[in-house]
Parts: structure tokens; C-alpha cells; sequence
């Protein structure tokens, strides 16, 4: 049962105001308007619309959202939707319940103090040291062979070829398929 507005004070021998829902009922038949229509207007669900005539809130998605919808609704059928809505508002408690405060995970932690170490002098020299050392060592730079090889006469061409150890033999014939 709506409890009576702080806007329509009771009179004696006076009838009881008329509920939101009530009022905006009245003003969508008035206009002569369908539910599917108003819905088109005011770009909510036709579902939502006579839920909040019925005054049924907890079909709509969270209490919240009626507050914000009566006033749009009231303001589609030509009634003072934002009177409507405090109302509403003065009429209802609307709790709000804020989500758990979010803990950083592992990698914002992590991510942190790379970037305080990358600030610091020392790390970022010994960091440069230990890259070129990677780099050279890839580049086969190392003097325990296995790098690069420079010719420098024909004599050398002539003796890496002969050194020259193939894969596989072209002239073979390819194995069998099982």
C-alpha cells in the first residue's frame, strides 16, 4: 500500500490522492496510447512501464532504475516527471550497495617494481651490460668457434668446400613412404 505523498497532505472528508502508478496510467489512457507505443516514446520495455503503473518495482532491473524511469515516463505522457520522481524518491529508500574494494593482483606488484628498478641508475647499466653480453653470445662472438667465417682468399673457398659436409645427398633417392 503507497503511503501518502508529502506533497498531497490528507484532508478530511477529501478523497486519497491518486498513487505514481495510478497517475501515469490515467495519462497514458488519456492520450490513448498502448503500452507497446508509450514504450516507443520513452524508449523503455513495455514490461517496465506497467510494472511501474502497478507500482510491481521488483520487476524492474534494481529499485534504482525506477526512480530515473517515472520521471521519463512522466515526462513522455505530459505530467511533471520530476515531481513524480521525488515522489517517488521520498517514498522509497534506495540503497545502493558499493562492490568490494578491488585488490591488485600479483602482476600489478610485479609491474610496479620492474618500474621502480627500471628508475635507478645501477640496474639500468648492469641491465645494458647483461643484453650486450646476450647479443654477442647470440651473434656467435664468443671465440669458442661456431661463428662467422671470413674468407679471405680463394685458397680458404676451396677448403671450406672440401669441408663441406651436406645434409643429405641430392643424387639419393628419397625414402619410401610408409
Amino acid at each position: 500500500m503507497a503511503t501518502t505523498p508529502p506533497s498531497h497532505p490528507a484532508r478530511p472528508g477529501a478523497t486519497p490522492p491518486l498513487s505514481i502508478g495510478e497517475r501515469l496510467r490515467r495519462a497514458r489512457q488519456e492520450r490513448g496510447l498502448s503500452y507497446a507505443e508509450a514504450a516507443a516514446l520513452t524508449k523503455l520495455k513495455p514490461t517496465y512501464l506497467e510494472a511501474l503503473e502497478n507500482g510491481r518495482y521488483q520487476e524492474l532491473p534494481a529499485l534504482f532504475y525506477a526512480k530515473n524511469f517515472i520521471q521519463i515516463y512522466g515526462n513522455v505522457l505530459g505530467l511533471d516527471g520530476k515531481q513524480l520522481a521525488q515522489e517517488f524518491g521520498a517514498q522509497h529508500t534506495i540503497e545502493v550497495a558499493l562492490p568490494p574494494a578491488h585488490q591488485p593482483g600479483v602482476s600489478y606488484h610485479i609491474s610496479i617494481g620492474i618500474g621502480r628498478m627500471l628508475q635507478r641508475p645501477l640496474f639500468l647499466v648492469s641491465g645494458a651490460v647483461v643484453l650486450v653480453v646476450i647479443v654477442m653470445y647470440l651473434a656467435g662472438g664468443t671465440g669458442r668457434g661456431g661463428g662467422a667465417v671470413t674468407i679471405s682468399t680463394p685458397d680458404d673457398t676451396a677448403r671450406i668446400m672440401a669441408e663441406y659436409q651436406p645434409v643429405f645427398d641430392i643424387h639419393e633417392p628419397l625414402p619410401a613412404l610408409p
